[in-house]
This record gives C-alpha cells, sequence and structure tokens, in this order.
C-alpha cells in the first residue's frame, strides 16, 4: 500500500497511532482488511498534514471518499 499525504506532510507525531486506530475502526465496522489498510493510509496520511494537535480527524464519511479519491486504492 503506498502512502498517501493529501495536506502534505507536517508532523509525524502520532501517525501510527493514527494508521492502528483508523485500521481497527475500519475493520472491525467492514471485517475487509483490505479497506481497512487503504483507509487507515489514507487517514494516517491526512493526519501528518495537521500541526501537533491540530485538526488531524476525519468523520467516516470524509474517509471513505478520500480513500476512494487516493491514488492506488479504492
Amino acid at each position: 500500500m503506498p502512502a498517501v499525504a493529501p495536506r502534505g506532510v507536517t508532523s509525524t507525531a502520532g501517525a501510527g497511532d493514527a494508521l492502528a486506530a483508523a485500521f481497527m475502526h475500519v475493520y472491525t465496522a467492514t471485517g475487509d482488511p483490505h479497506a481497512a489498510i487503504e483507509q487507515a493510509v489514507v487517514f494516517a496520511g491526512y493526519a501528518v498534514g495537521a500541526e501537533p494537535g491540530g485538526d488531524a480527524f476525519l468523520t467516516g464519511p470524509q474517509l471513505a471518499e478520500m480513500a476512494q479519491a487516493a491514488p492506488g486504492t479504492g
């Protein structure tokens, strides 16, 4: 799964936590590990574009839409 950073990279603090949390959220909701890793990579990539403590979160629908549009996903 190639990395994506829709907003560029500002800080990588918490990127691993964001990846793990998003993976578990999507996997438990869908049971689909492929969709879970795709969306987790996009979520973590979005999160690294925020200043520490800044706006690093997406809603479920926002994440699904962004993952569908990301290169190499969907």
